[in-house]
Parts: structure tokens; C-alpha cells; sequence
């Protein structure tokens, strides 16, 4: 029994060791090293596009996922506050962040990329809200961000070892989605189609699709689209949208969905809710393969003759303007080439 006992024993510090190993607690520093314009951090937020925000004693830092961006008060700002040492931020009620100053509080615009001023009945509002230890903020994966007087830690478990889904060897997935109750919708090149799974990975059904599924997305009202190459938009519901080689969706600020076609460049569906949705001629350029609309509307487009942008139009999104960045010789501000696959 003894020797029983043992083995058991063993088997079991063995199994808590292996979670252990594969699930443990790991924290991350950050520092003007790693692109922090200040160690002295005083306070952190989460915005609604899940960016990652903190106040420094040298502007507001902006962190991406991959890097720090340093937002400070520029000529033409409407504060009258001439300080970059920000003590500590929140959210306001619309959204915007709140910057707690020694010489008082301002707001950043999340749509414009500005400081600006407060009315005096915000200022008095939000001042009972200044000044208060940060704890920490947690990220959309649920990592822990807390800061001392030399920097700035991500406390986060470690990924999990990754595991091939059931069907999908050989397939060639070209797409997926995360829906909110953690199904997944992957589009396939072989079999041709969308595969759809349960959060617990057990596939529950297949939907057809007239081509190679490349990109699946769901808009702001629950609506799945998805864009086929060599040609082909449509509704999850089978519904036809346009006969377009697409390669990519993304929604702006009014709802509106931008098209990234291969050959037709962007176009624009102003009407995604209605039951006929209809797809616009091609507002510039040609062989898009990917899209991204920044938080202020701005649009950018990755191409195969170089990189498409410009500002969308809030009302008539046809009169939107691109300009083009390409690659030009002598020229260092320049793109090193044109063919660019993802942003």
C-alpha cells in the first residue's frame, strides 16, 4: 500500500508541476526602454477599442499591443494647461479620457487625437474623481496592468499549449471569427465553406459559400458578412450582395461596412441593416487586400501598388479622398516596396 501511496503521490506533484508550468503567473516590465516616454506612470485605463492607456509624468501613453505611442499637448490645443505631467486619468462619461494635471483637468478626444478644454460643470463633476490610488486595470484578455515608481507591469498567465481543431488538418483555413458566446466560424479552401464550432470546439454545422471564404465579420448589429474570392459578398443568410473578389470588411464610427475588393478597390455599403443592401462603385484603388479605420475615421488600405489613406467623409462617404503612399527612389520617406499584404 505503501508503495501505492507513493506512486500516487508522485503522479500527482507530477500533474500539479505540468499545470503549473503551463499556466503560471508571469509579469512583464515595461520601461522608457521599451518605449515609455516616462517610468513614473500614475494611472491606466481601457478604452472602448480595447487600447491600453497611461499617464505619465511625460504624456499620455497609448499602448497598442506591440508598442508605446506618447500623446502630449501640441500647438493649437484648446487647454490652457501647459503641463505633460499628467498625475492620473479616467474615463469620462462619453468615453474620452480625463487627464488629472497638477494645473487642473483636460480631456482627450478619442475620435480627434486632442486634448481639449472641460466645462466648468464636468470640471466639478469629475474633480471628486481625481486623485485616487490607481489599483491596476485589466485588458481584454484579462491581464493585470499595475506600475511603481520605476515602471510600468502586464501581469499575465501563460498561453496555454495550443491544440489542432477537429476537421481542420489539410483544410487550408483562409478565415475565422470569435463570436461573443465563444463559437468560431472558420472558413475553409478545402472543402470550400465555413465550418462553425462550439467554445468547446466541437464542429456544429457547415455553411456553403459560392467561393473561397476569405474574410468573415460581424457588425456593430449582430449582422455576419462574408467575402469570397474569386467573387462573391454576401449575408451569413445566403443573401447576395455583390459578385466582388473580396478580401477584407471593416465598419466606421456610422456603421457603415468598407469592402476591400481585389480588382474593383474600396467600396462602401451605406445601408448594411436594411433587408437590400446595396454596394457602391469603387471610391479608389484597385487590388486591396486589407482595410483598417482607425477610431477618428481615418482609412487605410494595404494594396499591391502601395498603401491607400484618407479621411471618411461623415456624410457622403463617395466623396471621400485617398492619397497614395508608394515606393519612389531617393525618396527615404517612401515605402521600401508596393506590395503590401496586411497593415
Amino acid at each position: 500500500k505503501k508503495r501505492i501511496y507513493s506512486l500516487l503521490l508522485t503522479f500527482l506533484l507530477c500533474a500539479i508541476c505540468f499545470a503549473s508550468e503551463h499556466s503560471a503567473v508571469r509579469i512583464r516590465r515595461f520601461d522608457t526602454a521599451q518605449g515609455l516616454s516616462s517610468n513614473r506612470v500614475g494611472g491606466g485605463v481601457r478604452d472602448s477599442q480595447g487600447l491600453m492607456w497611461f499617464a505619465t509624468w511625460h504624456g499620455l501613453n497609448c499602448y497598442d499591443g506591440y508598442d508605446f505611442h506618447c500623446l502630449k499637448i501640441q500647438p493649437g490645443d484648446s487647454v490652457p494647461i501647459g503641463t505633460n505631467l499628467i498625475r492620473d486619468i479616467f474615463l469620462g462619461d462619453n468615453g474620452n479620457i480625463i487627464c488629472h494635471t497638477d494645473e487642473g483637468l483636460m480631456e482627450f478626444d478619442l475620435k480627434t487625437y486632442r486634448f481639449k478644454n472641460l466645462s466648468r460643470k464636468q470640471v466639478e463633476t469629475y474633480a471628486l474623481r481625481a486623485g485616487r490610488n490607481w489599483k491596476g486595470t485589466l485588458d481584454f484578455q484579462g491581464n493585470l496592468w499595475t506600475a511603481d515608481r520605476s515602471g510600468l507591469y502586464e501581469r499575465y498567465t501563460s498561453a496555454p499549449l495550443a491544440k489542432l481543431m477537429p476537421g481542420t488538418a489539410g483544410t487550408m483555413p483562409r478565415s475565422f471569427l470569435v463570436e461573443g458566446d465563444g463559437s468560431i466560424m472558420i472558413g475553409m479552401r478545402s472543402p470550400q465553406g465555413i465550418s462553425v464550432y462550439d467554445s468547446r470546439g466541437s464542429e456544429i454545422r457547415k455553411i456553403s459559400t459560392p467561393s473561397v471564404p476569405y474574410c468573415i465579420f460581424s457588425d456593430s448589429n449582430g449582422e455576419i458578412w462574408v467575402g469570397c474570392k474569386p467573387g462573391g459578398l454576401m449575408k451569413l443568410d445566403g443573401q447576395a450582395v455583390s459578385g466582388d473578389a473580396v478580401y477584407d470588411i471593416k465598419e466606421d464610427s456610422r456603421g457603415r461596412l468598407w469592402v476591400a475588393t481585389y480588382g474593383e478597390g474600396i467600396k462602401c455599403i451605406g445601408n448594411p441593416s436594411s433587408s437590400r443592401p446595396v454596394i457602391s462603385p469603387s471610391i479608389g484603388g484597385k487590388k486591396i487586400k486589407q482595410l483598417l479605420i482607425t477610431p477618428s475615421d481615418r482609412i487605410i488600405a494595404a494594396t499591391t501598388e502601395g498603401l491607400l489613406f484618407g479621411k471618411i467623409e461623415d456624410g457622403d462617404f463617395m466623396k471621400t479622398r485617398l492619397r497614395s503612399l508608394r515606393h519612389e527612389a531617393g525618396n527615404v520617406s517612401s515605402l521600401s516596396a508596393n506590395n503590401l499584404i496586411a497593415l
